[in-house]
């Protein structure tokens, strides 16, 4: 508690203290119907409301800018309150001019930490990460980024998966007369772990060991399903290596449509992840569903519809195509199948969003937003086959 007050103090602290300065704050609230809570086959539903807040502080000049900021939120459950949990990040972002033809220099430095309640404590970590990247035109038609970014998380209960991450990206970007935009990326990500382990295999977590005696049992109320597998190869280190190809175009003045093709592919072994367990977390997943320990290729799409009375319609599809990497798929029991193959996963899934804002002036602004979201899940373990939606409605405000 200490260390999160002084993480606090520190950016508030410096905030208060710059110059020339202009504060940004926001306040938000979502509530949303989530009809599979825990992402598996079981298909038990929840409500959760979200608190976010906002707090930035913004100064400097022609050449350079900055901001201080501090962002927050609290997730409460309504059945399941075991997983209730708030999370806070603070730091600071730095933005220097190169030259009259708007290229630009950004880096920065900030920390974070996540606290859950006891039965799900394995969440719990803090993290800092810094980052440091370039942007320039390459022409008048195209832009050039170049950047490098590090995140070391730790762990409070996990010290197996604490790890050090190392990401470098580039990409290209370049506009045509068309009003077509194409954006290349690629970029290559290296997570280090702090420990080393001796050998392969599955291993018991701090309690109960036992994931096969639970799985799709209750085990998903917290440590019941505490093991964890490691692929340590000879490194405690994986690797992957992620291209994107981005089209998007302006249909018409108020219509506009974006395509993405994305590749994962992964040079080596040493994967570590929680074994026999679904987080059903949307936003965190690192534990159980490492993006490191699978390669895909997916598809997206985006349409925007910009509608009368400042109201702004999306529409969107995401499916991928997921095959795991030494991570064999489970009957029910969390035996292997008796066919010894790889967990392999097919996804697909839509979503709706409507939203409208409003302008309360003198830099204040109200914004709703309705929410809808679907998912189908195919997988060889049926532990993960599975389908879900989720309503949510939010509002927040700025000023």
């Amino acid at each position: 508690m200490k260390r999160r007050v002084s993480l606090m103090g520190l950016v508030l602290v410096l905030a208060v203290g710059t110059a020339s300065a202009q504060w940004t704050k926001s306040l938000g609230v979502n509530t949303s119907y989530d009809a599979n809570a825990f992402r598996n086959y079981q298909g038990m539903s929840d409500y959760a409301t979200r608190f976010s807040w906002y707090l930035a502080k913004d100064g400097g000049g022609e050449t350079w800018q900055s901001r201080f900021f501090y962002r927050g939120s609290f997730i409460l459950f309504a059945q399941y309150d075991e997983r209730n949990y708030h999370a806070h990040r603070g730091g600071l972002a730095l933005s220097r001019r190169l030259g009259e033809n708007g290229d630009v220099l950004n880096f920065g430095l900030n920390a974070g930490l996540r606290a859950n309640g006891e039965l799900y404590d394995y969440y719990n970590f803090k993290e800092v990460s810094a980052y440091g990247n370039v942007k320039w035109y390459a022409g008048v038609a195209s832009i050039v980024q170049l950047g490098y970014k590090l995140r070391a998380r730790s762990y409070d209960n996990l010290p197996e998966l604490t790890y050090a991450e190392h990401t470098l990206f580039g990409r290209y970007t370049h506009f045509l007369p068309t009003k077509t935009t194409v954006m290349l990326e690629a970029n290559l990500g290296r997570k280090q772990y702090r420990q080393t382990l001796t050998q392969s295999g599955t291993f018991p977590g701090s309690e109960d060991g036992g994931y096969g005696r639970h799985r799709g049992g209750m085990g998903h109320m917290g440590r019941g399903l505490g093991d964890m597998h490691a692929d340590t190869g000879t490194q405690a280190a994986v690797s992957q290596l992620v291209a994107q190809l981005r089209l998007a175009q302006s249909l018409t003045s108020t219509t506009g449509l974006s395509v993405d093709l994305l590749l994962r592919r992964n040079p080596g072994d040493g994967i570590r992840y929680l074994a026999g367990q679904v987080s059903g977390y949307t936003t965190e997943d690192e534990l159980f569903d490492d993006r490191y320990g699978y390669e895909s290729e997916e598809l997206a799409g985006t349409l925007t519809q910009l509608l009368p009375w400042n109201l702004t319609l999306k529409a969107g599809f995401e499916a991928r195509w997921k095959d795991y990497v030494n991570r064999p798929a489970l009957d029910l029991n969390g035996e292997p199948l008796p066919t010894g193959e790889l967990r392999r996963d097919r996804q697909v899934f839509g979503w709706l969003t409507l939203s409208k804002s409003f302008d309360l002036h003198h830099n204040r602004y109200l914004d709703f937003i309705a929410t809808f979201d679907w998912v189908d899940n195919r997988s060889n373990d049926p532990y993960y086959a599975y389908r879900g939606s989720v309503v949510s409605v939010g509002v927040s405000t700025s000023f």
